[in-house]
């Protein structure tokens, strides 16, 4: 016979996992309902097992896969969406919702619809399969437990037949005591312990059930179905609504936290919910609160005088639903079913323990004792537990440890100090932080990651592995053979080696583990990169590559076969007069150089010159006219072009002897010399005219020049034609011009006002002292009757005559006219 205790894991259950992009690890922290909660859960089973023995608790794996649309789903989720006329059941929203939710993180949108809390709901790819595989796992522990032992031919890990197992913890995630009918909420999609108990009905005929949740926070999703299935067990007319299952009658008996979710915000109708105490009307429900102590001493007070009463209150269902009178023709069939919380325990995290409220871990070993106690006494021992909450590492490891102790130990002799031994029961101290430090620590030391060693470098002359090892290696020591076939020996045969609890448990663990995907930082989504046409090659490019690729490389031209260009008719060749070779030629000349200049020029390098485009025109190209009004420089000739204009070669020049100088030393000297914008131009102009091709003759001929003296200032000139001088001080120069016009302007302005002022004042004299003389020959006028005559009279008189007054029209323009001022007589029509 196997174990009368299992343990039930299923690998489906790390496929759920929190997969929106642009997440942190700041904010993977605050998702604590995560994958990595099996493997501490599985680290306490495996130290169970180390402690208690394979013949009392057995390790299992299921592979059974359940539906979103099984029977059990739809009577736990489905009824009460028939009764509202919903369109679809809560299953089908959900396999809905999960097969969606792989597009929509995507695309970035959230996977979890508005009306549900997405803060602590979540979904991916892979959470339809986790959630089927958790229902495979409850299905196979409900079925150990109520197969009423017939042995199946199975065989299990130890080698015995599958039967016997009366106790079950079915190790799975997600929670679900939070979800009600139709509402998920507090991490949990399914209620696992409903659908269990729903399993037990369906095929195992199971009449009564109680419901044990010890979790820190309330089972509100698990109370509401209890009351609904409750009612349905009590009507007449339900084989559509519960798809021809037997309701069985459901007693719920809860121990959390008042203070704790879903109560911690204030909601009335939670806070009522989580303190129902009722025993009527068909209704079994009992909610007891967590307090705080002082002591352990203490807690165990608490727990004998306040927390067992739920124990009591379970019984008194029991005891009630055994004597009395079976309906529907069913006979008693009960079971008790624990939802394992693991959220109250003393080494939870501070964020879960926000209120203090919390419980040793030995109370977990105990109340699990007591609930078998129960079960032995009215249900033939059946007991499933179910994973719930837990979300510590330590918490989870030291809970599932205890939790797992109490299923497969009867209980200690005494309390709170257990004698020792694994007859007579659990022993708190396996727990204790003595030992979960050892553990801790063994796990720590094999879990680091190695850094890696950087070896030194090697060459030839270094010595091999194999050369070291044998330069090192010590004489082995003689030993006979009578040893290791037993014949004769020296003593007994030595002891097999001690292995510590904890290196035992951490292997195990490690061999039920599998590999799965650890939660990492997600990044945001890479926005797709818009195709550039810089980079595009010839032919067919794949439009999924984001990487960027490189243009072809244009094919170098073909080597010229005319001879080599004589170097000493170089320096004639800024003339405008190139070899017939590169006359002829089609492709650009590259006699200037395509390193950049030092100088950063305003206009491209490489931008082709009128002088580029002389020559024989290339099919499809229209060669550039000669400018207008241009006449040929003396000595020069023009000859004739395509465009209809002629094209002026400048002639040959008279050899100057020079002393030697640096290349480009007189092109530069003869730029400064003249006036800035002219010297850029006629550098500039300088330097095209060796990269162009002299014009031929009408009939594709050009005359060879010769050369016209040696100098020796050839040999100095190499290279001349790859120079290129860039002017940059046009604009400044344009501005120097536009400044000293300015000053000019003002200078005139003044001088101009200047006048004026001077002319004004010597009009102001003129007219006092004319003014003073008439009035004295008025004067006279009126005192004699004669006219005036003397020195004034005179003096007036000549004024006028002296100033030239115009017949008719407005007085002449005052304004500046490049020197010339003109002014308007004052005494005009006076």
């Amino acid at each position: 016979m196997s174990a009368p205790t299992a343990v039930i894991f299923h690998d489906a259950s790390y496929r759920h996992r929190y997969s929106r992009p642009n997440t942190s690890l700041q904010d993977l922290a605050t998702i604590v309902e995560r994958p990595e909660r099996i493997p501490a859960a599985t680290l306490g089973v495996a130290s169970a097992q180390t402690r208690v023995g394979r013949s009392k608790l057995s390790i299992r794996k299921s592979e059974r896969m359940g539906s979103l649309l099984d029977p059990e789903v739809m009577l736990v989720h489905c009824h009460a969406a028939t009764v509202k006329g919903a369109k679809s059941s809560w299953p089908e929203e959900l396999a809905a919702m999960c097969g969606a939710a792989a597009e929509k993180l995507k695309k970035g949108e959230c996977e979890v619809p508005k009306n549900y809390h997405q803060g602590d709901l979540y979904l991916c790819e892979e959470s339809r399969e986790d959630l089927e595989g958790c229902l495979g796992a409850l299905y196979d522990g409900v079925d150990l437990v109520f197969g009423e032992n017939r042995p199946d031919g199975a065989i299990s890990e130890d080698g015995q037949e599958r039967g016997g197992v009366r106790r079950a913890f079915v190790c799975i995630r997600p929670p679900g005591h939070h979800c009600a009918e139709t509402q998920p909420s507090g991490f949990c999609w399914l209620n696992n312990v409903h659908i269990a108990i729903a399993r037990a009905a369906r095929v195992h005929g199971l009449s009564h059930a109680v419901i044990l949740d010890f979790d820190l926070h309330h089972g509100d999703g698990s109370q509401a179905i209890t009351w609904t299935l409750n009612e349905l067990a009590e009507s007449t007319h339900t084989s559509k609504r519960t798809s021809g299952i037997q309701v069985p009658k459901i007693g719920y008996f809860s121990l959390h936290d008042i203070n704790s979710y879903p109560c911690e915000y204030g909601d009335i109708d939670k806070i009522k919910n989580a303190s129902l105490n009722l025993n009527a009307h068909g209704q079994c429900i009992q909610n007891v609160h967590l307090a705080s102590y002082s002591t352990e001493e203490e807690f165990w007070t608490l727990y004998k005088e306040k927390y067992s009463s739920l124990l009591t209150k379970a019984r008194e269902f029991l005891s009630t639903a055994a004597v009395s009178k079976p309906k529907k023709n069913r006979d008693f069939k009960a079971g008790v079913f624990l939802s394992a919380g693991f959220d109250a325990s003393e080494h939870e995290g501070a964020g879960m323990q926000r209120h203090a409220v919390n419980v040793p871990t030995s109370f977990f070993a105990r109340f699990t004792s007591d609930a078998v106690a129960l079960a032995g006494e009215y249900c033939h021992g059946r007991v499933l537990s179910v994973l719930e909450g837990g979300y510590s590492d330590r918490a989870l490891t030291t809970g599932v440890f205890a939790h797992m102790a109490g299923l497969a130990c009867p209980p200690p002799r005494t309390l709170p100090a257990p004698t020792s031994g694994l007859d007579c029961g659990w022993d708190a101290k396996w727990w204790g932080m003595e030992r979960i430090l050892e553990l801790e620590g063994h796990f720590a030391k094999m879990t680091a990651k190695k850094p890696t060693v950087e070896r030194a470098s090697t060459s030839y002359l270094s010595p091999t592995a194999a050369s070291v090892a044998k330069k090192n290696d010590v004489p082995r020591r003689v030993m006979s053979n009578g040893y290791l076939d037993g014949s004769s020996h020296n003593g007994p045969p030595p002891p097999p080696p001690v292995i510590p609890w904890e290196v035992t448990a951490f292997d195990l663990s490690r061999a039920i583990i599998p590999e799965y995907q650890e939660s990492v930082e997600i990044p945001p989504i890479e926005k797709p990169a818009k195709p550039s046409g810089r980079h595009s090659v010839i032919g067919v490019v794949n439009p999924d590559s984001t990487r960027m690729t490189l243009r072809d490389r244009k094919p170098k031209p073909a080597p010229d076969p005319s001879p080599d260009i004589d170097r000493g008719r170089r320096r004639r060749m800024t003339s405008g007069i190139l070899p017939d070779s590169a006359a002829t030629s089609r492709a650009p000349s590259r006699a200037v150089s395509r390193a950049p200049s030092r100088a950063p020029s305003r206009a491209p390098s490489r931008a082709p010159s009128r002088a580029q485009t002389v020559g024989a025109p290339s099919r499809g190209a229209t060669p550039i006219p000669p400018s207008r009004g241009a006449t040929p420089a003396p000595g020069s000739r023009q000859i004739g072009s395509t465009s209809g204009g002629g094209v002026t070669v400048a002639g040959p020049r008279k050899a100057v002897v020079r002393k030697p100088s640096v290349i480009g030393a007189d092109i530069s000297r003869r730029a400064v010399d003249q006036h800035p914008a002219a010297a850029v131009q006629k550098a500039s102009s300088t330097v095209s005219s060796t990269s162009s091709v002299a014009s031929s003759s009408p009939t594709g001929s050009q005359e060879p020049i010769k050369s016209i003296g040696d100098d020796g200032v050839d040999s100095l000139t190499k290279g001349m034609l790859k120079v290129k001088l860039t002017y940059k001080n046009r604009e400044k120069d344009r501005a120097e011009q536009l400044r000293i016009l300015e000053q000019e302007k003002e200078r005139a302005e003044r001088a101009l006002q200047a006048e004026k002022q001077r002319l004004a004042a010597n009009n102001a004299l003129k007219r006092k002292d004319g003014g003073v003389g008439r009035m004295k020959e008025a004067f006279e006028r009126n005192r004699t009757g004669n006219p005036v005559t003397g020195s004034h009279a005179e003096k007036e008189t000549k004024m006028v005559d002296n100033v030239e007054i115009p017949v008719a029209g407005s007085p002449e323009d005052q304004t500046f006219h490049g020197g010339d001022i003109k002014f308007a007589d004052p005494w005009q029509g006076k």
